[in-house]
C-alpha cells in the first residue's frame, strides 16, 4: 500500500510538471508571436525593423546567458521575465495610441518605445526559454518535460496569431488595448504557473533554489520512508 501510494505521488507530481512545462511553453512564446503578428501595426513600411528587434537581443541573451547563468537562480530568472514581458507590453501598448491623443508623441518617438518594448519581449523569450529547457532537463532525465515545453511553445505560435486576430479584427481593439490586456493576463499565466506548480513544490525545491530529479525524490522519499 505504501509503495502504492508512493507510485500515486509519484505519477501526479509528474502530471502537474508536465502540465506545467506545456503552460509554461505557451506563456513564454506567445509574447513573441504576438510581436510579429502586430510588426505591420507598428510599422507598415519597416517590418522587417520590428522583426530585428524580436530577434537581436534573444541572441545576445543566448549568447551571454553561460557565462551568468548558475549566479542567478531560477526563480530570480524567471520572475524577471516576467516582469520583463509585463513591462514590453504595457511600453507597445501605451506607444500605441493614437497620434492626436497627448503623450505619446510624433510616429518616430512612437516607434523607438515600440521598438523597445519589442526588444524586451525578444529578452524575456530567450532568458525564459533557455532556463525552461535546463530546469526541464535537471528534472527529469528521461525528457518527457521537455517534449512538455515544445508542445507548448509548438501551441504558441497559432495561439498568439489568433490572439492577435481575435483582439483586433473579431473584436475591433486597439492595439493598444491588446497589448494592456496581455501585459496583465500572460505575465500572470506565466509566473503564476511556474510558481506554484514548480517554485513552490517542495518536492521538487531544496536549498539555494536546487531541484531534485524525479529519480533523485524518489530515492529520498524512500530513504526517509526506511528512517521512519
Amino acid at each position: 500500500q505504501d509503495l502504492g501510494t508512493q507510485l500515486s505521488s509519484h505519477n501526479s507530481m509528474l502530471t502537474t510538471q508536465c502540465f506545467a512545462f506545456v503552460s509554461l511553453g505557451l506563456f513564454n512564446n506567445t509574447p513573441y508571436v504576438i510581436m510579429l503578428a502586430a510588426a505591420k501595426n507598428m510599422d507598415e513600411g519597416g517590418v522587417a525593423v520590428v522583426y530585428l528587434a524580436n530577434i537581436l537581443p534573444a541572441l545576445l541573451v543566448k549568447l551571454s546567458l553561460p557565462y551568468w547563468m548558475e549566479r542567478v537562480s531560477y526563480h530570480q530568472r524567471l520572475l524577471g521575465a516576467s516582469l520583463s514581458m509585463a513591462f514590453a507590453f504595457f511600453l507597445v501598448g501605451f506607444f500605441s495610441g493614437s497620434e492626436k491623443e497627448e503623450g505619446y508623441g510624433d510616429s518616430s518617438s512612437k516607434l523607438a518605445g515600440q521598438l523597445v518594448g519589442v526588444a524586451a519581449i525578444s529578452f524575456q523569450c530567450a532568458l525564459g526559454e533557455a532556463s525552461l529547457l535546463a530546469l526541464a532537463g535537471k528534472i527529469d532525465a528521461q525528457g518527457r518535460l521537455l517534449t512538455s515545453f515544445s508542445s507548448g511553445t509548438g501551441i504558441a505560435g497559432p495561439f498568439g496569431y489568433l490572439w492577435k486576430i481575435a483582439c483586433t479584427e473579431w473584436l475591433g481593439w486597439t492595439l493598444q488595448t491588446t497589448c494592456f490586456l496581455a501585459a496583465v493576463l500572460l505575465p500572470s499565466g506565466y509566473y503564476g504557473t511556474y510558481y506554484l506548480c514548480l517554485h513552490s513544490t517542495d518536492a521538487l525545491k531544496a536549498e539555494n533554489d536546487t531541484y531534485l530529479t524525479i529519480n533523485e525524490h524518489q530515492e529520498r522519499q524512500h530513504e526517509t520512508h526506511q528512517e521512519n
